[in-house]
C-alpha cells in the first residue's frame, strides 16, 4: 500500500475510540513519562489502560496516581507475573477502542502520534494494522530515526519481507491495531522474548497492512530489555518457530518459509551468546543455523 500523507484528519473520519495499552513490569520510574506523553496527544476519543504485571516496585502506586489524576482516561489493572504476551492480551481484551496501540512503558509517543494514525486509518479504512516510524534513543542521549517503508498489497510478500528483517516493525507505539485482530492472533504467553515477532508476523500474513513514514514513537534502548538478554532469547529457541508456524493459525502458503526462520532465529541466538561470551553456545546455534538452511551462510559471513 502507498504511503499515507501524515496530516491531521477531519473530524468525520475519527474512529469511535483508540485505546493505548501500556504493559509494565518494574518501570515505576519511566511510567509517568510514558503516560504523559499519551496525555499530551489531546485526543477526545481516548482510553489508558496500564496492565500491571506482577510489578515489585513503585508501578502500583505510580500507576493510581495516574487514575486519580485523569479518572475518566486511565485504567489499571495488576496481574500475576506472566510475561509480556499475557499483559498485551489482558490488555486487549479490557479494551474498548476499536483501535489499539501498544506502548511500552519505557517508551514515549510523539507530538502529534495519533493524528498521523487518524489520518491513516480515515486514508486505509480496510487496513488491520498501520504502523509509522519511530526514533531509536540510545543510553548516550544520541539517537536514531527509522522511517516505516512501504508496504505490498501481498500479505506473502509482506511477511517474507518482516521476517527476513526488511520491515523494521516495533512493538512499541508505532504499531496501530484493529480490535478485531485479536479474534485471530494472540501475543504468545509462553515465551518472554519475541512474543511480538510471532503475533506482528502471523498478523501480518492474515491482514492486510499500511503504513506511514513518519516517527510516531521514541523507544527507549538499554540493557534491561529482554531482548537484550541472551539466556531468555536461547531459552526461546525453537518454541517461537512452532508458536508463529502454527498450522491452526497461520496459511499453509507461508510454512515455505520456515527453514529460513528457523536459521534466521539461530544466527539470531549466536550473536547474542557471542556478545555475552558463550563461545560453546554460540558456535552450535551457528552450525545448528547453516545446517537447517545453508543459504543463510550469506549471512553469517
Amino acid at each position: 500500500m502507498a504511503f499515507v500523507d501524515a496530516q491531521p484528519v477531519s473530524p468525520q473520519s475519527v474512529p469511535p475510540k483508540i485505546s493505548v495499552v501500556v504493559p509494565v513490569f518494574n518501570y515505576g520510574s519511566f511510567l509517568p513519562a510514558a503516560l504523559q506523553s499519551i496525555v499530551q496527544q489531546n485526543d477526545s476519543e481516548l482510553e489508558i489502560v496500564v496492565i500491571d504485571d506482577g510489578s515489585s516496585d513503585n508501578t502500583a502506586a505510580v500507576a493510581k496516581q495516574w487514575v486519580a489524576r485523569y479518572p475518566a482516561l486511565v485504567r489499571y489493572y495488576r496481574q500475576s507475573n506472566r510475561g509480556p504476551g499475557a499483559a498485551r492480551n489482558n490488555g486487549a481484551q479490557r479494551c474498548t477502542g476499536d483501535y489499539l496501540l501498544f506502548l511500552d512503558a519505557d517508551d514515549q509517543m510523539l507530538p502529534g502520534a495519533l493524528l498521523k494514525f487518524r489520518r491513516a486509518i480515515a486514508t486505509y479504512p480496510d487496513a488491520n494494522l498501520i504502523y509509522g516510524g519511530y526514533q531509536s534513543v540510545y543510553r548516550d542521549d544520541s539517537s536514531r530515526t527509522r522511517f516505516a517503508p512501504e508496504l505490498s498489497s501481498s500479505r506473502f510478500q509482506n511477511f517474507c519481507r518482516f521476517v527476513r528483517g526488511e520491515l523494521c516493525v516495533c512493538n512499541g507505539g508505532a504499531i496501530m491495531l484493529r480490535k478485531r485482530v485479536f479474534d485471530a492472533v494472540r501475543y504468545p504467553e509462553s515465551i518472554r522474548t519475541s512474543e511480538d515477532f510471532v503475533f506482528f508476523a502471523q498478523t501480518i500474513a492474515l491482514f492486510d497492512c499500511a503504513s506511514f513514514p513518519d516517527p510516531v514513537v521514541a523507544i527507549t534502548k538499554h540493557d534491561a530489555s529482554l531482548r537484550n538478554n541472551s539466556q531468555v532469547l536461547a531459552a526461546a529457541g525453537m518454541q517461537m518457530v512452532d508458536l508463529l508456524f502454527d498450522s491452526e493459525v497461520l496459511p499453509a502458503e507461508f510454512f515455505s518459509l520456515r527453514s529460513e526462520v528457523h536459521s534466521r532465529w539461530c544466527l539470531l541466538v549466536s550473536r547474542a551468546l557471542l556478545k555475552h561470551g558463550d563461545l560453546i553456545g554460540a558456535k552450535k546455534s551457528y552450525e545448528d543455523a547453516i545446517k537447517i538452511y545453508p543459504p543463510n551462510l550469506r549471512l553469517a559471513s
